[in-house]
């Protein structure tokens, strides 16, 4: 039993971390995606409202999409690590998977995936392909141009229609982003970089 006692001590003293009881661990491998590509920093027609909670509650959403970013950037204010920019870019270098921002999301927006998911798919719209491309310059019109750009056939198709990506199979070579043509494709860059499309 003492020797129990003695390696946990050696543990704890080693640790890199400290934790107080009953507070929950940090998460260290997951960051924050924001899956709108609608640009952040604009207030869509609100007129005196800064939350995005309160001006669905009263007006709805001021867009063809009922799964679009309000742009109010409540996920912003909420941030106490300053790691999502007025674009709406997150900076996975500031960012500590707190949660705050999900929580201050009303339209579930915003999750907390795993950093080493580099590439993701940014558009949740429900909207048709047609409708999609009408209303939105970057959302995702079920083209499929991203599949057949893949190599490695990591993107595959849901049962809504949806292209999705198989992260066993995603070797991270972001042909699928340069491919889109509505750039509804994100990648997380390095630490302290600033997510964006890969232009290149």
């Amino acid at each position: 039993m003492a020797i129990l006692i003695v390696c946990a001590l050696i543990i704890l003293y080693f640790s890199d971390f400290e934790y107080l009881p009953g507070e929950p661990e940090p998460v260290f491998d997951k960051r924050a995606r924001i899956l709108c590509g609608r640009p952040g920093g604009e207030k869509f027609g609100y007129v005196n409202i800064k939350d995005c909670g309160t001006a669905l509650r009263y007006f709805g959403i001021n867009s063809s999409c009922d799964e679009a970013c309000a742009g109010l950037l409540s996920c912003v204010r909420a941030c106490p690590n300053n790691a999502i920019g007025p674009g709406l870019e997150v900076d996975p270098g500031k960012c500590t998977a707190c949660g705050n921002c999900v929580s201050a999301c009303p339209q579930g927006l915003i999750l907390l995936e795993d950093v080493s998911r580099e590439v993701y798919i940014k558009c949740v719209s429900s909207l048709g392909p047609q409708e999609t491309a009408d209303v939105c310059g970057s959302g995702c019109t079920r083209c499929y141009i991203c599949m057949d750009a893949c190599n490695y056939r990591a993107i595959y198709i849901d049962e809504k229609g949806f292209p999705r990506i198989d992260y066993s199979l995603c070797t991270y070579c972001s042909n699928c982003l340069r491919k889109c043509p509505s750039k509804a494709i994100a990648r997380i860059r390095n630490p302290g970089v600033f997510a964006q499309n890969d232009q290149t």
